[in-house]
């Protein structure tokens, strides 16, 4: 299953990169993103979401329904980047979007625009290769994601996502994580975590295993958090974890830059998650590999079963 899976990411290779370079070519300090929501709006348009829309608030959303109501994963990244500051701190303008030696090199390329194109990406992955799904899928592009209030994510949850009667399960960060998975943030500004053997952690773990990606867990540590965790798991209870490509030490700062062989990993493997919890269930799959999860985790596990 995962080889079909893998096939069809590599077929979207060029077209997640050149989507990654857009996004960083295309200047998103809060609160100034609507540019950007229109450009994420349209490729999930093109890219075939069941539905895709911008709330009140900017933030930009696809969604792919699955057989069920549940469960529902909810796949997020800011759109905002950090202000570049002084252009001669630079060596090449921040908005250039220029890849050199394997790097797309620009202002919020790896936190997180480069985490974005691969989770828009990811999507279109399953679409193409006609994986079915039990639960659903939505992708949201958040804005004023940058500071630590969070607030575009805050508004998904309390209002648009009720409105069109959806309720994330688990979710997953495409925030800087070098493709680690990660169950929390230490930054004493916005310190969360889920149990590192939560379910939604054992599910991605045993999907990354079987489809072939490297399996490295851990925390964020960088300076400023990573609140819209914080937001997820304290304020709505939703289990979230982080997946993304880019790198949290050399985010917000000149010269940033996103590894573009880790978009296209990343695209794969956020696909692979996302099946895991949403697809349809296979004989040897994930959810099987599950067998001896407390009772408390059994419980979480049948109710997005």
């Amino acid at each position: 299953m995962y080889s079909w899976l893998r096939h069809k990411t590599e077929a979207l290779k060029d077209q997640v990169i050149a989507f990654a370079c857009d996004l960083v070519r295309t200047p998103s300090p809060s609160p100034k993103e609507a540019e950007i929501g229109k450009l994420v709006e349209t490729r999930m348009k093109e890219l075939g979401y069941d539905k895709v829309f911008t709330d009140e608030f900017g933030n930009a959303i696809g969604i792919m329904f699955g057989r069920a109501a549940k469960p529902t994963l909810l796949l997020a990244c800011h759109m905002d980047n950090a202000d570049p500051g002084d252009d001669e701190l630079w060596d090449r303008p921040p908005y250039s979007a220029t890849i050199q030696h394997g790097h797309l090199h620009g202002a919020g390329a790896s936190d997180c625009k480069g985490g974005l194109a691969a989770q828009v990406f990811a999507g279109a992955a399953l679409r193409k290769g006609l994986l079915p799904f039990q639960g659903n899928l939505i992708v949201a592009a958040t804005v004023a994601g940058v500071h630590e209030q969070s607030d575009g994510i805050r508004l998904l949850m309390k209002k648009t996502l009720p409105s069109v009667e959806l309720k994330p399960t688990c979710a997953v960060l495409g925030e800087p994580t070098g493709l680690g998975l990660y169950w929390g943030s230490e930054n004493s500004s916005s310190v969360w975590s889920i149990d590192p053997y939560h379910p939604v952690m054992e599910w991605a773990r045993h999907a990354l295993a079987i489809a072939g990606c490297e399996v490295r867990t851990g925390r964020w540590h960088m300076s400023r958090g990573v609140s819209a965790g914080k937001v997820l798991t304290q304020e709505f209870n939703v289990p979230t974890i982080g997946y993304g490509p880019g790198n949290e030490d050399i985010s917000h700062v000149p010269n940033e830059y996103v590894e573009v062989r880790k978009i296209v990993r990343g695209m794969f493997g956020t696909a692979v998650v996302a099946h895991s919890v949403v697809g349809i269930p296979v004989y040897g799959g994930i959810r099987y590999a599950l067998a001896s999860v407390s009772a408390e985790e059994r419980e979480l596990s049948d109710a997005t079963a």
